[in-house]
């Protein structure tokens, strides 16, 4: 379903479902989490990842614009919803076990209006203290010709990380990080993946916005390991970002950890646009 996208561009965004913990259950007490659209463009949802203490969770969608919903009965997260693949599975996942990034793409992406609501509705089948957090992948699709779509004389790849000083930014438990990346006054930066690398016991949310424009990337702070892939599995955004010449990308980045001190390195890879 969607609308006619004559003369509008995609440009990468993310809205994130955080529930409160779910109640202790067997599939049949449901939590609802509603998540509000912008009110300044359509949302193309196009991915969706998950983290949660337990992936033993039932779970339903529904577009609340159209009381759309999206399945004939509840469904095993695990069957619709991508995680992290686990350093004990079957799977050699090299280095970087925590935040290789494995989403489910939708079988055909979904427009979902401008100021509406989506929710995600999830009920815990472990039997034991629970929580999740999800994100949804996609598109803000935007009014106009993309301002990255002409000619240039050149476009080759390039990657900015936060680890300029050639070591990742070092977190205490409980803290929280700011950091700028700097664009070179040189080229256009077109971001088209998001890699990196943290400490294994120490996981993170993530908030990135562009600072020419004061642009938000998501709507809210997402998991560390629902935003950045590494070297075998990278997050390969379903629409870029452009950040322009000579303005910066802003990060912060809050170790949820109580106990641990966690090192994190964020590296966005993409074309400088010249």
């Amino acid at each position: 379903m969607g609308r006619d996208m004559v003369d509008a561009y995609k440009e990468y965004f993310c809205y994130s479902f955080e529930s409160v913990p779910l109640v202790l259950g067997t599939g049949v007490a449901f939590t609802d989490v509603t998540v509000k659209i912008d009110s300044d463009s359509d949302f193309e949802i196009m991915k969706r990842s998950h983290i949660a203490i337990s992936d033993l969770i039932r779970v339903k969608y529904q577009d609340d614009s159209y009381g759309r919903q999206f399945q004939n009965g509840s469904m095993d997260l695990r069957a619709v919803s991508g995680t992290t693949l686990q350093a004990t599975g079957v799977v050699d996942i090299g280095e970087s076990p925590t935040n290789n990034f494995m989403p489910y793409i939708i079988p055909r992406p979904y427009l979902i209006r401008a100021g509406t609501t989506y929710t995600a509705s999830y009920s815990d089948v472990s039997g034991v203290a629970n929580s999740i957090r999800e994100t949804f992948h996609g598109a803000k699709v935007r009014q106009g010709r993309a301002p990255w779509d002409q000619e240039w004389k050149a476009k080759p790849p390039y990657d900015y990380t936060t680890a300029v000083s050639n070591t990742g930014t070092v977190i205490a438990a409980g803290g929280t990080a700011s950091l700028q990346i700097s664009v070179g006054i040189d080229a256009h930066f077109l971001v088209q993946k998001i890699v990196g690398t943290r400490t294994s016991g120490a996981p993170a949310l993530v908030t990135i916005r562009t600072g020419g424009n004061d642009r938000q990337w998501m709507d809210k702070a997402v998991h560390f390991d629902n935003i950045v892939g590494n070297a075998q599995f990278p997050n390969v955004l379903p629409a870029p970002r452009l950040v322009e010449r000579g303005s910066t990308i802003s990060i912060t980045i809050q170790n949820l950890s109580s106990v641990n001190a966690g090192t994190y390195e964020i590296v966005f890879s993409g074309l400088k646009l010249f």
